[in-house]
């Protein structure tokens, strides 16, 4: 596709390109798609209360099963069995919360750790939890991720914080503890995969640990990287101080980037992240709304697109899909999916991955040809280059998809894209676009206002449409 490197790519007033149908890059890896469940019982009475009842209402349970969720991620295991009394009882609960969303459970990485990582779990419980999860019939458990963020001392200046230090000593500590919950697993240890929690420099204060030091140090004792890669900014230069196409492209392609370091080591789980600008307040009175509405959709949409591009990764799972918090509060505004407290509620994120399930195929294929080319700073006031008009194809034996991104603000952009390889008479889909960049990002049980159907015309085997500012169209094409 050349999304990133830009290759096949040239600079064009508008977007000009041709898919061949008949050449397929690689699967389609869907679990790209993934959203995390924070954890059982942490956030309020939902989705179980401390007894293991179920709570979550019927209509908030039938909108994420309605999402077609391919992966998850959960963490926060051992302070969830501690409330609900023993493992067997975790296991349980969890097993019944992904059957009723559909999800497998082999598509679910479960993190047993803290969630600040302040408190050690004994490695002998890591070991029966797992058996524990891995007993729950065919569909076992499989991957486990090692601690969640053991590297907070980074940013967190006061307790709750890691009980590693973020220096060459915790990350020392850090390598001994994963050993010796490698070390306990290892009696029933067969096919899962065991995932071990590490950083990138351009996030830390320091290059020299939590990196790749401790991936070289540790490579024995797991399978998979898992990494945190929020989109976050900073204080001078994030979504309210950069310019629209600044933050949805230049930052994008920054904070991206950072996923294609060590991957020759072994392959990532990316278990949480979406556009986020925590610590970065500039004093904006609709702080931090972008993060949840249009900004948020077009940043997050062009970010799966790069990562399907990528090989060695295994999944990327978007915080969160339950939002747990009463009032409307910072992280309802950035994050939210679904919100128990309020059933009627849908995040635009939601409506973006719904609408991403349905309009992907099982093949990617190669897309080149003329489009808007800029180059713009990013949160590091770095330089980037990108594409303003990024597409992607992907195929089934009958239905052609293409996901089209204007990251224009202000201006339409013509697009057309000639299909290679196979026959076509027809396109339509949907379109995501709002106009207020300042608006909280969510909708009522309807997508009405964000989301309206379009249509395409098709001549030459040629698909053709005028491309709205600040949208996403997803066409479905036979």
């Amino acid at each position: 596709m050349g999304l990133f490197d830009l290759q096949g790519w040239a600079n064009g007033s508008n977007l000009q390109a041709t898919a061949d149908i008949s050449t397929r890059l690689r699967p389609v890896n869907r679990a790209n798609h993934g959203i995390c469940i924070h954890s059982l019982t942490l956030h309020g009475p939902y989705p179980f209360d401390t007894a293991g009842n179920y709570t979550l209402p019927s209509s908030v349970e039938a909108a994420a099963r309605d999402l077609l969720i391919p992966f998850v991620r959960i963490y926060a295991g051992y302070e969830d069995k501690a409330r609900l009394g023993s493992w067997s009882l975790y296991a349980d609960r969890l097993a019944f919360l992904l059957g009723r969303i559909g999800v497998p459970a082999e598509n679910c990485i479960v993190c047993i750790g803290y969630p600040d990582s302040s408190v050690e779990v004994p490695p002998s419980e890591y070991a029966l939890g797992v058996n524990a999860l891995r007993a729950m019939g065919i569909r076992r458990f499989e991957l486990f991720e090692i601690e969640n963020e053991p590297y907070n001392r980074q940013w967190r200046s006061s307790p709750p914080w890691s009980r590693f230090t973020y220096d060459g000593d915790g990350e020392a500590q850090y390598a001994e503890y994963l050993m010796a919950v490698w070390s306990a697993l290892q009696e029933n240890w067969r096919d899962g995969d065991m995932l071990l929690v590490n950083k990138h420099p351009a996030y830390s204060a320091t290059t020299q640990y939590w990196h790749r030091s401790l991936l070289l140090r540790t490579m024995h004792y797991w399978q998979q990287i898992a990494q945190h890669r929020y989109m976050p900014g900073s204080v001078a230069r994030n979504a309210y101080t950069l310019s629209f196409e600044q933050w949805v492209i230049a930052v994008t392609k920054q904070y991206t980037a950072h996923l294609l370091q060590d991957l020759d080591l072994g392959s990532k789980c990316v278990t949480e992240w979406w556009s986020s600008s925590v610590n970065s307040d500039p004093g904006h009175p609709a702080f931090p709304n972008r993060d949840g509405n249009i900004y948020g959709l077009i940043m997050g949409a062009y970010r799966i697109m790069y990562v399907h591009e990528m090989d060695g990764i295994r999944s990327c799972t978007k915080w969160h899909l339950f939002d747990g918090n009463y009032a409307n509060v910072d992280e309802t505004k950035r994050f939210l999916v679904l919100k128990p407290y309020m059933p009627s509620k849908r995040g635009y994120s939601y409506w973006l991955f719904y609408y991403l399930n349905r309009y992907v195929g099982d093949w990617l294929h190669p897309v080149s040809g003329t489009a808007p080319i800029v180059t713009l700073q990013d949160a590091a006031n770095q330089n980037q280059t990108a594409l303003k008009t990024p597409v992607m194809v992907s195929s089934t034996d009958n239905r052609i998809y293409i996901w089209l991104l204007n990251c224009d603000w202000s201006n339409t952009v013509n697009a057309s894209i000639t299909i290679s390889g196979r026959t076509i008479s027809s396109a339509s889909g949907v379109m995501l676009k709002r106009d207020d960049p300042d608006e909280q990002g969510w909708t009522d049980e309807t997508p009405a206002g964000l989301v309206s159907d379009v249509s395409a015309t098709v001549n030459a085997n040629t698909v053709s449409m005028t491309l709205q500012p600040h949208s996403l169209v997803l066409l479905e094409v036979s």
